[in-house]
């Protein structure tokens, strides 16, 4: 095995070549039991490694079923990783010819597969596949799902599938949240990025995360709820930095139903260059014209204007002068 492992460090194909096919020789039982199932590992990477697909091919498929399942899925694992996803949808297909059942871990290199490209719809289909083979479906086949739902920006998309995984009696968990959260930002949700946080906070594992609460600032944004996203950056500037060099009043005086709001969402953490320039967008952008009636029902209502433009945009160049004074504190960099 050390004499291969120097021969895939050189590139040389067609060496490798003939020492795979000089220690398989023979009887199969034989050369399998010899090799043992570690070594076969070692030699179908090794093929991989030089660009023999074919032969690692051949190597795994030459095995028993439940074997040549283990060894296919180590195949497609590393052509995903590799970026391959011809060769590793071959195989796969090559896995159905030769009637051997995937398994969760073959549909999870799947979805990895698909979520790499445009073909995001394709991700969907794989779970259906799960379905008609009556593959349990956990949180973490629905998390990669929903993951590269969001990477592609279906956030209509995510909450269906998070719908369908109540319905398939799959418990969400920390991450299952979040990119509830992640979908919601992207949708006008604010509201419902609140809630999905307060689930959140129910796991032991919860540590408010910055980019968590960016996310509802963007959300209250593109809502025109702009009190509400400078009252969140408010608390996260107070809870974790102090009034200290500032020395100014709140950015905006919240009212009862904001403050019902805000405890929700305690804990806050700290602020970085995106939250500033979040809650400067929210200042400067008029709610957004998206279809989330859906979701929200008769409770979606446009936000209420009673103070002047002109005092958010004063306010907007204030968050920008607090966002520069953050990033010379922190070393972060403030885009133009």
């Amino acid at each position: 095995m050390l004499t291969l492992e120097i021969l895939v460090k050189s590139k040389d194909t067609a060496a490798v070549a003939g020492v795979v096919q000089r220690l398989t020789s023979g009887n199969r039982d034989e050369w399998q039991s010899r090799i043992g199932k570690d070594g076969l590992e070692k030699l179908i990477l090794a093929c991989l490694k030089v660009g023999e697909d074919t032969l690692a091919m051949k190597l795994a498929f030459s095995l028993e079923p439940n074997d040549a399942k283990a060894s296919a899925n180590t195949i497609i694992e590393y052509l995903v990783s590799d970026g391959q996803s011809i060769p590793a949808l071959r195989v796969y297909n090559m896995m159905i010819s030769r009637s051997i059942s995937p398994d969760e871990q073959t549909f999870r290199h799947l979805i990895q597969l698909h979520s790499q490209g445009s073909a995001w719809f394709k991700v969907l289909s794989v779970l259906g596949e799960m379905k008609q083979q009556n593959i349990r479906r956990n949180s973490g086949i629905y998390n990669n799902i929903m993951l590269a739902l969001n990477k592609h920006r279906r956030w209509v998309k995510t909450l269906d599938l998070f719908r369908e995984m109540q319905t398939d009696e799959v418990d969400p968990d920390l991450q299952t949240w979040q990119s509830v959260v992640t979908a919601c930002g992207r949708g006008c949700l604010w509201e419902r990025a609140v809630e999905s946080v307060e689930k959140m906070k129910e796991f032991r594992a919860y540590s408010p995360s910055t980019v968590t609460y960016t996310t509802i600032l963007s959300a209250c944004g593109k809502a025109g709820e702009w009190r509400m996203a400078l009252a969140i950056l408010d608390r996260m500037i107070l809870a974790n930095l102090g009034r200290f060099e500032r020395n100014t009043p709140s950015l905006v005086d919240p009212h009862e139903n904001m403050e019902k709001v805000l405890e929700k969402l305690e804990p806050y953490p700290a602020p970085n260059v995106f939250s500033y320039t979040a809650a400067i967008s929210a200042c400067n952008s008029r709610q957004q014209n998206i279809n989330t009636t859906e979701y929200l029902g008769d409770s979606v209502q446009e936000s209420s204007d009673t103070l002047p433009e002109s005092w958010r945009w004063e306010t907007a160049l204030r968050l920008l002068d607090y966002c520069k004074s953050h990033a010379n504190r922190t070393g972060e960099e403030v885009g133009p």
